[in-house]
């Protein structure tokens, strides 16, 4: 009787809804399974322009050593640089960086985001010229300069393309790569350096800024961009390359317009930022960039050979450069792969863990260095390892995500302006460290400078716990409904999964009450 009672229920109930977003999910296993290689090789194109800026970064460090009349044999080719001068070569860069960050956002809505990278790599050509015909150290003033504005452009056009062209699976290892292939232009100029004078590491840069103009000329536009001029049939065709011929575009194509029709008749003003929806993820943003640039990693890069020698290395200091630069590029390149996996917040919470214990180790010991030197000297070994720890922490977490959760947080109408903010703001942090980190530890001390930087990260791993949310392998508008405060599909399906178990589950207990009575 039981049984019979039992076999009734399950012809009653019916089967599971289907979803509304099935068509969607089919649409993106086909992706899948088929070839991504034009989604692909758009993303290594607009990447390149990181490794540019990566060069940008790393520029000065090989050529100001190779500047120096008393630190190489090729006396031709250099003249006198002070103490002084060699500051500012250092820091304009992050102050020209500083005024394109503010720029980047309107070139990439007045010229698209292919548009400005292709412009950027005539401006990035321009910077290298300079360098490379430098004749004074006032040709290497401006050549700097002008490199930092084109690498400010770079790091809002190239993140935002990266969002705006990848697959929800897929966007946290292809915007990832941004990060991995800034260093791997940190390294690049490192490598030459070690090897060429400084005229020639100039032009082997200029050299890759052709090739990014060549390559990004290839690529289609952002489908975001192309919806928000209202040029559909060039969106349309732009996602179906990017996403393969075979593969049923439709559904994603009607979600971004939608997500751009729902704010097309908002007019944006400076007020509009103060809207929950886009002061939530501004925040969120800008403290990203402050653990970023207050992580103390340009501080710990800038003792890199007193740590080396305290470990008693005999490398020279070149091959040191180089060996930091492997071990942020082989770290970059494990965020990339696990990035999509256990998602940004894991890695952002794993890296300022990581980067906290090893602030204190080096504080430590730089402390021990000052009080009590003869044990330091038997406490060679820590300062190296939390060195190479630190830089591997950074680039799992601190270093990519930031700039790839500055693409994904903002709608497409504040988009510009919001990322001009983020980036002023972490270019303003990273002209601020370079230039006043030196005088700073002079007066308080090596040691309480970096514990200052630890309290900075236990402070932005706070906010990460309860602020910052996951956007793991979520679309582009599914985050901005988070902001929003509107259920997504996820949830609306979420929330149908309950309430079929509870009536399944009441029906179950209705009919075995019955049987038992």
């Amino acid at each position: 009787m039981a049984s019979n009672n039992i076999e009734s229920i399950s012809q009653r109930i019916e089967p599971y809804p289907p979803s509304e977003n099935d068509d969607q999910t089919r649409s993106r296993t086909n992706e899948n399974s088929s070839k991504r290689t034009s989604q692909y090789f758009a993303a290594f194109s607009a990447t390149i322009g990181g490794m540019i800026m990566g060069t940008c970064i790393g520029w000065s460090g090989p050529a100001l050593h190779l500047l120096r009349p008393n630190e190489t044999d090729h006396s031709k080719d250099v003249f006198p640089i002070s103490d002084l001068q060699s500051t500012f070569i250092a820091s304009l860069m992050p102050a020209g960086a500083l005024f394109g960050g503010m720029s980047g956002g309107f070139f990439i809505n007045k010229f698209g985001r292919k548009g400005t990278m292709m412009y950027n790599s005539v401006f990035f050509a321009l910077s290298y010229l300079c360098l490379a015909a430098a004749q004074n150290v006032w040709m290497l003033f401006v050549g700097r300069f002008l490199s930092g504005m084109a690498s400010g452009i770079t790091s809002i056009a190239t993140p935002t393309y990266l969002s705006e062209i990848a697959s929800p699976s897929v966007r946290g290892m292809l915007g990832s790569c941004f990060q991995l292939m800034v260093t791997i232009g940190v390294l690049y100029v490192g490598i030459i350096g070690a090897f060429l004078s400084w005229q020639w590491l100039s032009v082997a840069c200029l050299a890759l800024t052709l090739i990014w103009g060549l390559l990004m000329s290839t690529c289609p536009e952002s489908p975001v961009y192309l919806c928000q001029k209202g040029d559909e049939e060039a969106a349309r065709a732009a996602m179906q390359k990017l996403r393969g011929e075979q593969t049923n575009i439709e559904e994603e194509l009607l979600e971004l317009q939608e997500g751009i029709e729902a704010t097309a008749n908002k007019t944006f003003v400076w007020t509009t930022l103060l809207e929950t929806v886009n002061l939530k993820p501004l925040i969120v943003a800008l403290m990203l960039m402050l653990g970023q640039q207050l992580s103390g990693v340009n501080a710990v890069i800038f003792f890199s050979v007193t740590i080396f020698n305290a470990a008693k290395t005999t490398l020279p200091s070149l091959l040191e450069n180089v060996i930091v630069g492997g071990v942020q590029v082989v770290a970059t390149a494990m965020a990339a792969i696990l990035i999509d996996r256990l998602g940004r917040r894991v890695l952002l919470l794993s890296s300022a863990l990581i980067m906290i214990f090893s602030l204190y180790g080096l504080g430590l010991y730089f402390w021990m260095l000052e009080h009590n030197p003869a044990e330091a000297g038997q406490l060679g070994f820590l300062p190296l390892s939390c060195l190479c720890l630190f830089i591997a922490a950074f680039s799992l977490g601190f270093g990519p995500i930031p700039w790839l959760m500055m693409s994904e947080l903002f709608s497409p109408e504040v988009k510009g302006v919001t990322s001009s903010i983020s980036a002023a703001f972490n270019w303003t942090l990273a002209f601020l460290v370079t230039e006043f980190y030196l005088p700073v530890s002079n007066q308080v001390g090596i040691a309480t400078t970096y514990w200052f930087f630890a309290s900075v990260l236990l402070f932005v791993m706070a906010f990460t716990v309860f602020v910052i949310p996951e956007t793991k392998g979520k679309s582009l508008e599914q985050i901005q409904q988070h902001f929003r405060g509107t259920p997504t599909q996820d949830d609306e399906e979420s929330l149908i999964d309950d309430n079929v178990e509870a009536t399944i589950e009441a029906e179950v207990n209705a009919e075995i009450n019955t049987v038992r009575s």
